[in-house]
């Protein structure tokens, strides 16, 4: 059985990808694009331009055999939201439930609820994050987060809410939040 995201993405390719570098853009020197793949490019002289990258063709290691040269350029939101938005079924809930497990330094547990779908993946620090599971329908969504606290990483659980999902939880307590979310985990098929 197909997750929701195996649906809209292969399985290998999205397990590799940092959801926080997609639609992020480097200027990159044509100089560092390896020779048997400068055929992909319109450039005229290697030597004085520069091409746009984004980070996970660069760490894939197909164009660029240096990083020393690498500066931003910019961010892609439509890329982003396209990304993202296949992720989950998102368009049938008004409101998520993400749950972050073990995730500071002393093993803190806690959740918080949100409108909007694109806040499920903000963060106010840098992290890396990378889905490792989802549900069929598309319901729910699990990710394993990397930062500064908890650089072996930890589980992310984002689940969309009917509103009455929501009104049944939005008082609860963190042990109810977990049961609610051990529920939800029973249908989720690894990546």
């Amino acid at each position: 059985m197909k997750s929701y995201v195996e649906r809209n993405f292969g399985k290998d390719y999205v397990k590799k990808v940092n959801i926080q570098e997609v639609g992020v853009y480097y200027t990159v020197p044509a100089c560092d694009i390896i020779e048997e793949k400068r055929d992909e490019f319109d450039i005229e002289n290697f030597d004085s331009e520069y091409v746009m990258l984004d980070k996970y063709t660069i760490d894939n290691g197909d164009y660029l055999y240096r990083y020393c040269n690498l500066s931003y350029d910019y961010t892609d939101e439509i890329e982003i939201d396209s990304f993202i938005n296949d992720l989950m079924d998102y368009k049938k809930y008004n409101n998520y439930l993400v749950v972050a497990y073990n995730c500071t330094w002393n093993h803190a547990s806690g959740f918080k609820f949100v409108k909007d779908y694109k806040d499920c993946f903000y963060r106010n620090y840098d992290v890396s994050q990378y889905v490792t599971g989802s549900s069929k329908g598309g319901k729910s969504l699990e990710l394993k987060e990397y930062h500064h606290d908890v650089p072996m990483g930890h589980k992310v659980i984002i689940v969309g809410l009917t509103d009455s999902e929501y009104y049944d939880l939005e008082d609860k307590n963190f042990d109810d939040i977990d049961n609610y979310i051990n529920k939800q985990l029973q249908n989720i098929i690894e990546l």
